[in-house]
This record gives structure tokens, sequence and C-alpha cells, in this order.
């Protein structure tokens, strides 16, 4: 899939992506799951970024090159490829969906392109339910560059990348939800979206835990954007807590600490990584310590949230023993050195201190509710059903009589939504 992207009289604007082809590959990962073996079909692609196309269709199979050819080209004024040289590389189609999805999550905060990133995300929901797909993606020896392009943003400069490494899938997912987390944290806060986002990176880490997959990533950047998200949370509550329950989404966050914390050593790559768990943790103290207290307001009080500030304030638990344990033994020896700790001397307290901590263990945390459509998501695709035809209708201005026909064509071809 390419970009929606076009630029006309001198102001950038949007081409409305193709939604309808969209729904219709969710509808091939949704209710097909031997398509997964389409997705991570691997294709020698000759990648062509500083022509006029994305994508050298004649080198991919069928089923890529169909969805690429379908979509809008990228103008090069708005996105730009010239830091990325001409190569040739394996591809396949997730590896295209994934560059596609940071493309279109960028605009996100449009009412229309809300809708396609919530549909771009259910896919990658499926995508990370399924067991087969999970293995490919965390594959060492089933490796892609993927290109995922970034929101400019004043706090970091442009990417210059122009050689990409090659990595498992799972990698370059991992850094499309941290690119997201990063670069919406706005007044108009899209819960649904961060909710399925976080979904996403649980349904990984489930599945890292569970086979005992190490996967080689540099796991800190997540971990301080997941933190920042909650310090976020914490200083717009009075706006936020009038539309959600973000008790709700900040349960889910702190649970993959959790998950971190109690299984890390079976999943991380290293006894170094499982040791910088506990020093973001105990370095971003305070966060943890606000949020606790936070909750504490709500759950004394009668009041709709006070259930799942409830549930937070127990997912919290292991996280206030860990920093009171440690913020002890640092505390006592930056006393007795009468300098500033390095982090090095704080990370050789973390390891020698692990003995004395006594942890609770949560259960299930790497369980989740399946995604089903029906009950959770029937009224969005009544919604962009409904869009698709109006779009259909208005692009080829048809008649009266040619508009029915068509909308009972199209209403034949998307599966009802009862």
């Amino acid at each position: 899939v390419g970009s929606a992207i076009q630029s006309g009289a001198g102001n950038r604007r949007m081409k409305k992506v193709d939604d309808c082809l969209l729904l219709t590959f969710y509808e091939a990962v949704h209710l097909n799951r031997n398509f997964i073996s389409a997705l991570t079909h691997t294709a020698t692609n000759t990648w062509t970024t500083k022509g006029s196309s994305l994508f050298n269709n004649d080198a991919l199979p069928p089923s890529l090159s169909a969805l690429t050819s379908a979509s809008m080209s990228v103008a090069q004024d708005q996105t730009d490829f010239s830091n990325i040289d001409d190569f040739s590389a394996s591809n396949n189609l997730l590896s295209v969906f994934l560059e596609y999805c940071s493309i279109i999550q960028q605009f996100s905060k449009n009412e229309d392109m809300c809708n396609t990133t919530k549909l771009c995300y259910l896919i990658l929901l499926c995508i990370t339910e399924d067991e087969f797909a999970n293995a490919t993606m965390h594959d060492e020896n089933v490796t892609f560059s993927v290109y995922l392009h970034k929101a400019p943003m004043r706090h970091r400069k442009s990417s210059n990348e122009k050689n990409l490494p090659s990595r498992p899938l799972a990698v370059a997912l991992l850094d499309l939800m941290m690119e997201f987390i990063w670069s919406h944290m706005m007044r108009n806060f899209p819960f649904d979206l961060y909710t399925k986002c976080i979904g996403i990176i649980q349904r990984i880490l489930s599945f890292q835990k569970r086979t005992r997959t190490r996967l080689s990533y540099s796991w800190r950047p997540l971990w301080n954007a997941l933190i920042s998200l909650l310090k976020f949370l914490q200083n717009c509550e009075s706006q936020l807590t009038k539309h959600r329950d973000l008790f709700q989404l900040a349960s889910k966050i702190i649970n993959i600490f959790n998950l971190f914390i109690t299984f890390g050593d079976t999943f991380l790559r290293t006894p170094e990584a499982y040791d910088e768990v506990f020093y973001e943790t105990v370095r971003c103290y305070h966060v943890f310590d606000n949020l606790y207290a936070f909750a504490c307001r709500y759950a004394n009080n009668d009041n709709e949230f006070k259930e799942s500030a409830l549930k937070l304030m127990v997912n919290l638990t292991n996280i206030k023993l860990i920093t009171h344990h440690f913020n002890a033994k640092i505390e006592a020896f930056s006393t007795s050195q009468n300098n500033p700790l390095t982090e090095n001397q704080v990370l050789d307290i973390i390891r020698n201190n692990y003995d004395t901590l006594a942890l609770k263990l949560h259960d299930d945390l790497d369980q989740y509710d399946n995604y089903s459509e029906k009950t959770s998501e029937a009224s969005f695709f009544a919604n962009i059903t409904r869009n698709i035809i109006g779009q259909y209708r208005r692009q080829y201005s048809l008649d009266t009589n040619s508009s029915v026909q068509l909308s009972n064509i199209l209403l034949n071809e998307v599966p009802t939504i009862s």
C-alpha cells in the first residue's frame, strides 16, 4: 500500500485512502487465518525511492502488487524518500503494511483517517493473535528493512537513515507502536487507538513469554514512552476523565511493566536488560507514586471510576514494593558516598539486592481477551461500510438507479454487520 498524500496548489493535503481495499484486507486476515501465509510470503523487491513509485510492483507477489497499485501515490514534497538509497531487498505484504500504517497514523487527528488507523490496528490485533504470524515476525532468520515514517516533531531531528537495518518484523511493529505513543499525546486524546496500541504490545510480549523467545530489541525507549504516557494521563486528568476511563488504560500499561518485572528473565535477551527494567522503574518512581495517589483519590470516593481505580492500585503493588525497596538501599549508599550516584552504581545496587526483594505474583499477565468483531466493533464496521458506499457514490456521480445497484453490490461484498 502506498501513501495517502498529495500536494496541490502549494498546499499539502491528504487524499482519501481506499478504505474498501483496506476493509477487504481486514476480512482476509480476520476470517481466513490461512491468509497469514500470503502475508509472510517473501519476494525480492527492488526499491525505487528516487523514482515515481515506492515499490516495483513487477517484483512483488500478485496479492502485494494489487494492494500497492490500488493505493495512492506518494508526493515527494510530503514524504521524503531522498534519505533512502536505491537498494535491493526482500519484502513481503506484512512489511509493506507496517510502512503503510506508519504513514496513515500520522494523520489520525482527522476523523476519517482516525477510522482508517483504527482499521489498520484491528488488522494488527488479528495478526498478533496468530501463532504462525508471531513466530514469523520473531524469526531472526526472516528479516526485512522496514522504513517507518515519523511525524516531524520539534524535540527530535528528522531521520537520516540511508542504510536501513534488516530486522525481524516484530522489531518494526514495536517501533511502530512506540512511534504512535510518542506522537499522539494530545488534547483530543485517541483513547481507542491507544487501547489497541497497548493491546498489540501486550500480545507480542505474551507470545515471547509463552514461547521464551528472546527478541534482540532495545526495550528502554519503549519503557520510557510508556512512562511518559502515564505522566501525560496524570497531567491531563481533569480533561480526560470527562470522556473515558483512563484508569483502565493505565492498568494495561502497568501490566506491561508487571510482565517485564515478573517474567522478564524468560524472554529478555540479557540479564542486563532485566536489570534495566528495575532501573527505569526506580528512576521514574515519582511517576508511579503520583499515579498511585491519583488512583487513591478516586478509589476512596463514590464515582463511576472507583472499581477501575482500585484495580489500578492492586496492579501497582509490585512497582510500589520495588521503588520502596531499592530507593532505601540507594539512599543509604548515596549518603555514605556523599556524591550523586552514577547509573552503573545504581545498577550494581539493584543487582546486589534482588535477594531481599519480595514481590507478589500476578496471575494472567500474559492473558488477553481475543479480538471479537461482533461484540466490540459492530457499530464501527457498520459506519465504515456506509462511508465506503458514500465515497463510491460521490466518486462516480451515479444516478439514482445506479446508486441503488452499487449499494446492493457493496453490501453483498462486505460481510453484513449485525
